[in-house]
């Protein structure tokens, strides 16, 4: 899964940055017909924000019971409000606001991912 190379050590902070910087300008060409709503944006953000606790919420379930399958389901919660999310889109222009929806998703994931792993200094 993505998720797995995005923890894992062989995605390093380099192909992190690249992936936060390339997703930053997919968000502002995409913003060009059309901005989307501050409410959107924020909705994207916490969507992202829920998809890294969901995944910690299913490693700590696993912590405790190993043999607990049915945890992987959880992290479908996030993509199917993401879903909602998109559907809730005003009609024009609806791609460049979808591509901004995701974006904005991709980056609360990013920075809650990479706030968490920072070396204490």
């Amino acid at each position: 899964m993505i998720l797995d190379f995005w923890y894992s050590e062989r995605c390093t902070r380099q192909i992190k940055l690249i992936t936060c910087i390339s997703t930053c300008v997919m968000i502002y060409l995409s913003a060009k017909p059309a901005e989307l709503s501050i409410w959107f944006v924020g909705f994207s953000l916490l969507i992202g924000i829920s998809l890294h606790l969901t995944r910690e919420c299913i490693l700590k379930i696993k912590s405790q019971n190993p043999n607990m399958k049915a945890s992987q389901w959880l992290i479908i919660i996030p993509i199917i409000a993401l879903i909602f999310l998109l559907f809730c889109l005003p009609k024009t222009n609806q791609f460049s606001l979808a591509l901004q929806s995701i974006g904005f998703a991709a980056l609360g994931f990013f920075i809650v991912t990479l706030y968490e792993n920072r070396a204490p200094r």
